[in-house]
């Protein structure tokens, strides 16, 4: 691997991929992806609600003007004859915050809606959620978020690491809301479900559960993210036909949590997405993941650790 320092356990080749964007058959999960880049987060997330509608809908007037004002300079002429857009456009800071794709949807005489539905939760960063406008308008990258979280009321849970050379050291976080792209460095996302919605009159990708599943009150059809080779692996390996989906889901949460783990295969987990192996006991790692699951996504609600403020200078 070309490794003169930090080199990578050979072990860690022979454990099970955690996922794979070429769609590798032999892997744990089905679709992983990284969480959202908006490239004007100061304007896109907000602790208060209120103030990120203001901070919106003040955006998308500042680019509707100026789309306008563009669309009236390329009137009737040749596109050869077209202004360039950043000698039309106002790009003053405080107005908005340009884009490769903002520039580009001027260019097409695309103009931008307000969307209340647009207004989720968003996990920004570890612990600290924040309300985020949701919209391929004025996100700059969504992809695969609106699978995992295609609207508030299609529940799912995501486990989001540390991607590939991230400067700081690994780690993992469960979330049940939007991971934006550097909640961790660089973050990858497995989901536990993905949604998809048939277009009317076709049929769901996936012909095997074309007969059994039924659309939910939007149109989606929930899909579990775990693979069937997966689950066949961890009960054929456990002799336990009981092993869930779920139950992986948590196991791998489980193992990523371990410091031995963490500590052993650090090189390895600079330099490539996280591989799972067969633990001793199966169960012990499950319920710890699970467990931890319920902290790591309920930290909001639980009792805080009895602390002493020391408030001598």
């Amino acid at each position: 691997e070309g490794d003169w320092i930090n080199q990578r356990d050979p072990a860690f080749d022979e454990f099970m991929l955690l996922g794979d964007k070429d769609g590798a058959s032999e892997a744990i999960f089905d679709l992983l992806t990284t969480g959202i880049t908006t490239a004007r987060d100061a304007w896109a997330y907000n602790m208060s609600r209120v103030v990120l509608e203001s901070n919106i809908r003040r955006m998308i007037d500042a680019y509707n003007a100026d789309q306008q004002r563009y669309a009236k300079l390329c009137e009737g002429k040749p596109k050869v004859q077209w202004p360039e857009v950043e000698n039309v456009i106002d790009t003053d800071p405080k107005r908005i915050n340009w884009s490769r794709s903002l520039k580009a949807d001027v260019q097409r005489g695309k103009p931008i809606e307000y969307e209340v539905t647009s207004f989720v939760q968003s996990m920004y960063r570890p612990f600290a959620k924040q309300w985020f406008y949701f919209n391929r308008a004025l996100n700059e990258y969504v992809y695969q978020i609106p699978k995992l979280f295609p609207t508030p009321r299609q529940r799912n849970v995501v486990i989001s690491v540390t991607g590939i050379g991230a400067a700081k050291g690994f780690s993992g976080l469960v979330s049940d809301t939007i991971p934006n792209y550097h909640m961790h460095d660089t973050g990858q996302c497995f989901p536990l479900f993905w949604y998809e919605k048939p277009e009317a009159g076709t049929k769901p990708q996936d012909e095997m559960f074309d007969a059994s599943d039924t659309p939910d009150a939007d149109g989606y059809i929930r899909r579990e993210a775990i693979t069937g080779w997966a689950l066949a692996a961890f009960r054929d390996h456990y002799s336990n036909p009981t092993i869930t989906k779920e139950d992986i889901f948590w196991y791998v949460y489980g193992i990523l949590h371990s410091p031995e783990y963490k500590s052993r295969f650090a090189a390895d987990l600079k330099k490539m997405l996280p591989r799972i192996p067969f633990a001793q006991d199966f169960r012990a790692f499950s319920n710890a993941g699970r467990k931890l699951g319920e902290w790591h996504l309920n930290y909001e609600t639980i009792e805080p650790y009895p602390l002493t403020e020391d408030c001598k200078r």
